[in-house]
């Protein structure tokens, strides 16, 4: 459910549950513990740490390191080389060129685009894009999947079905290494 606020509000009162929404940005850079429950855009810098059990944002970009339950309405940039020890749910993840990102928990999302590197256990209800110079290794479960050349995806791979809210049936397959290159273009 959603209603119209003004573009200077900081929060606002949900129609449904009269639950308080906060609607400011969040920096975190320096280690924290904090509950964290925004609709506006997370930055956890360079410096920064956020351990929570459970983590709701607009979007967000981490440079620094995470550990709990992420869900994001928007975007989410990942572009730390530690470990992340989340389970990330949002719409759209990048992973940037120079991350480095291993994720401990599953990430569910609707689009990935890996520009760096990147391992883990992946459910993507749309098109996961392995860019040049991206390396995914992780079991996937997707609508489809695009390697460019240049880029590396090494796992496991099963393609969804088309019907809406379907979960995979069975673990992907397994294989020692395989590399998926684009075809030449004549």
């Amino acid at each position: 459910m959603s209603h119209p606020v003004s573009i200077a509000a900081r929060n606002t009162i949900c129609p449904g549950c009269s639950a308080c929404i906060d609607l400011q940005d969040l920096s975190i850079l320096s280690p924290s513990s904090q509950p964290v429950d925004t609709r506006g855009r997370l930055f956890i810098g360079t410096e920064g740490s956020l351990s929570s059990s459970w983590i709701v944002c607009g979007s967000a970009r981490i440079e620094g390191t995470v550990r709990g339950i992420l869900r994001s309405e928007g975007a989410v940039v990942l572009a730390t080389p530690q470990p992340c020890h989340i389970q990330l749910i949002a719409p759209s993840v990048v992973i940037d060129r120079n991350a480095t990102i291993r994720l401990t928990g599953p990430l569910e999302t609707e689009s990935l685009v890996v520009r760096g590197r990147f391992s883990g256990r992946v459910t993507c209800r749309g098109t996961i894009h392995v860019a040049r110079g991206g390396c995914l290794e992780a079991d996937i479960f997707a609508r489809s999947i695009i390697v460019e050349k240049g880029g590396l995806f090494r796992g496991g791979c099963q393609v969804i079905s088309r019907r809406e809210g379907e979960e995979p049936q069975e673990e992907p397959r397994r294989y020692p290494f395989f590399i998926l290159r684009p075809s030449p273009s004549y």
